[in-house]
């Protein structure tokens, strides 16, 4: 079974400090703990600010290179975007219209460029500085966060042993190679969502896949299952009988496999009602309950 692959590494910093030339500068420290050389770094800024043009902002890598990332605002009112070398998109494009939105597109160039951490290791301390230069206006650093791409990481090959039958259990949380998340977190398979399964094996002339036999007395059917994990809840059995006057009572007892027959028994359950039933055929004078 092939492995997936880690392409990028970073974190995001839920900052939520004020803003103000009346205040020192906002130093922000985002700790990454994946040790991976950087291809390519972009920035996340979500910043409000009533005068974009009032701040300069540094970004100081693990190993110590600081890059001005924002020195190109204007009059408008805040920075909620992607700094990208890549964007096609300047700093110096700032809606000027005052209207709450500076930076309305999705990423733009950084005043200068990121590639100057290309190469360098991404794990340990990033700090972000923002400087408010003239007063007048304030805001605040909502978050900020740091995305680096990085060689392929390919998880190892996940090696299973097959049963004798050719089947394998696995379980969903060993297949994922790393998760990012404070809190705990849950993994499930796919499916409806509701946590039922129903398995339908119809009659193919086998003893185990529906044959039946029966006498004046006595009507027995056998039908299998593959049960994963070792346990399973019964919630409903459908089943075809004949017998004239209905059916007064049901036995089910569960066994091992043996070989396509019933082996040695595990459970069972005696004496059960039918919880519905009704005549939907005749075969040969006898009713089809």
């Amino acid at each position: 079974m092939c492995g997936s692959q880690l392409s990028s590494v970073g974190g995001t910093s839920g900052a939520g400090e004020a803003i103000s030339s009346t205040l020192p500068d906002v130093v922000s420290v985002l700790t990454v703990t994946d040790d991976q050389e950087i291809l390519d770094l972009n920035l996340d800024l979500n910043i409000n600010h009533t005068w974009t043009g009032d701040l300069t902002i540094t970004l100081e890598s693990p190993a110590g290179t600081v890059v001005t990332v924002f020195g190109d605002g204007c009059s408008s009112d805040d920075i909620m975007t992607m700094l990208d070398d890549e964007s096609a998109n300047s700093l110096a494009d700032c809606n000027p219209n005052g209207d709450g939105n500076a930076y309305p597109l999705a990423d733009y160039m950084p005043t200068d460029p990121l590639s100057a951490f290309d190469g360098e290791m991404s794990m340990g301390d990033w700090t972000l500085t923002v400087n408010d230069a003239f007063g007048g206006d304030d805001g605040n650093l909502n978050s900020w966060g740091v995305t680096a791409a990085i060689e392929p990481i390919a998880a190892p090959p996940y090696e299973v042993d097959l049963n004798a039958d050719g089947t394998v259990t696995i379980l969903m949380s060993d297949l994922i190679l790393s998760v990012d998340e404070a809190c705990s977190y849950t993994v499930t398979s796919g499916g409806d969502g509701a946590g039922a399964c129903d398995f339908d094996n119809p009659n193919d002339f086998t003893f185990e896949n529906g044959y039946n036999c029966s006498s004046a007395t006595d009507f027995r059917t056998a039908n299998d299952l593959d049960v994963v994990g070792g346990d399973f809840t019964l919630n409903q059995i459908t089943a075809s009988i004949f017998a004239n006057g209905g059916i007064a009572s049901v036995d089910v007892i569960y066994h091992d496999n043996n070989g396509g027959l019933p082996g040695t028994e595990i459970a069972s359950e005696l004496g059960l009602t039918p919880s519905s039933q009704v005549v939907i055929g005749n075969n040969f004078g006898i009713d089809v309950n």
